[in-house]
């Protein structure tokens, strides 16, 4: 429908080109631009620590600490210490 539009109001024979609505949202599309970037920022941050966690508690176990060892190291239940080390995650 905005394709016949803008042809009808131009005076194409017709419009291919992808149409693209922005709405203006004034300070609030800022603020939505910056919402949704530090909600990118968080999520790469938790997939960061996820790995870090599954690669120290590996290495706290293959060093012989036990899981109520590792677990306490890492501030978890032993059941997630056996989760991190048994994720096919890297």
């Amino acid at each position: 429908m905005v394709r016949d539009y803008i042809a009808s109001v131009y005076d194409l024979d017709g419009v291919t080109d992808d149409v693209v609505i922005v709405p203006e949202l004034g300070s609030l599309g800022a603020r939505a631009a910056s919402a949704r970037k530090r909600v990118a920022e968080v999520e790469k941050a938790r997939r960061e620590a996820a790995r870090e966690a599954r690669e120290v508690a590996r290495q706290l176990r293959a060093n012989g600490l036990s899981l109520s060892d590792t677990a306490a190291v890492l501030g978890v239940s032993r059941g997630r210490v056996s989760q991190l080390v048994n994720s096919r995650a890297s």
